[in-house]
């Protein structure tokens, strides 16, 4: 099997259609994602599976069942540039069992 002559540039069902910027794995930073879904025998499994987008495991993830509304709040410190972040949070909110998806980003060091 031979390689492709060039990478994907843009993956289209996470709605990622521009190419993506050579400066974002130059700016990293440690993106902050709050995660609220449905506690089901497999959602970890496929929240953990978008990670893989980024082929870097993430700094701290904190996983927690709420007994009380049977969700699981999931929040992960994961170091990547920002449109890696943007498609990881897209792709996270196209999960079935995901209700929502909030994510913070470190502060611009552009004037």
């Amino acid at each position: 099997m031979n390689p492709p002559d060039k990478p994907p540039t843009a993956d289209v069902y996470a709605g990622d259609t521009s190419s993506p910027n050579p400066a974002d794995t130059a700016n990293r930073g440690i993106h902050f994602f709050n995660i609220e879904a449905d506690a089901e025998p497999g959602t970890f499994a496929r929240i953990v599976n978008v990670l893989n987008i980024a082929n870097i495991a993430p700094n701290r993830v904190i996983l927690e069942l709420k007994e009380s509304d049977r969700t699981l709040s999931v929040y992960i410190e994961l170091g990547v540039g920002l449109s890696t972040a943007q498609s990881i949070q897209r792709k996270l909110a196209q999960l079935t069992d995901v209700m929502q998806v909030d994510m913070q980003s470190p502060p611009s060091n552009e004037p």
